[in-house]
């Protein structure tokens, strides 16, 4: 078994709502890349105990939150109260996995930017290219030095490599 588990959410039928979708199944075409991949409409309540046997886990979704192509960040277990099983985000698989499994893996999430959800199959052109630039990172991040502390941002417009963050790896 691989020590990571790539896992790719969303909903293929609603345009870029499948970034996390598309992204994973990319990924998982990769012969250099050693992690598990699964993908999933949405997060379950049943994934805690999935993710309870990694290590390492990279989340990675669609979003239309963030005004760049990607944003990657560490997740840490949080309890969150929904109204509904229907409506779960990582933090709470996370904080599930720790309580019942008492299993806390390196989390990340990768959200990809996203611009049209319509009810249609495909991604939009902005957002496949959102797509190429969150996946060379990820191939970096997943094959990367493991004495390497920074963590790099590919910025689309320039093709430059910028610093953006010191997240921990």
């Amino acid at each position: 078994m691989n020590n990571t588990l790539i896992y790719g959410y969303g909903n293929i039928g609603r345009t870029d709502d499948g970034l996390g979708i598309y992204a994973a199944n990319t990924i998982n075409k990769q012969e250099n890349i050693k992690a598990t991949v699964k993908t999933s409409y949405q997060l379950n309540i049943e994934d805690a105990y999935e993710i309870s046997g990694y290590k390492k886990v990279v989340f990675i979704d669609a979003t239309d939150d963030i005004d760049m192509p990607y944003y990657f960040k560490s997740l840490k277990p949080s309890h969150s109260v929904t109204f509904t099983s229907h409506e779960l985000f990582p933090p709470s698989i996370l904080n599930l996995s720790a309580e019942l499994f008492e299993s806390r893996p390196e989390a990340h999430m990768l959200s990809i930017s996203g611009y049209e959800w319509d009810v249609c199959e495909g991604l939009s052109i902005r957002a496949r290219k959102n797509l190429d630039s969150a996946l060379e990172f990820l191939y970096w991040f997943l094959n990367k030095n493991s004495n390497d502390k920074k963590c790099y941002l590919f910025d689309v417009k320039r093709s430059l490599m910028e610093e953006k963050s010191n997240v921990k790896l």
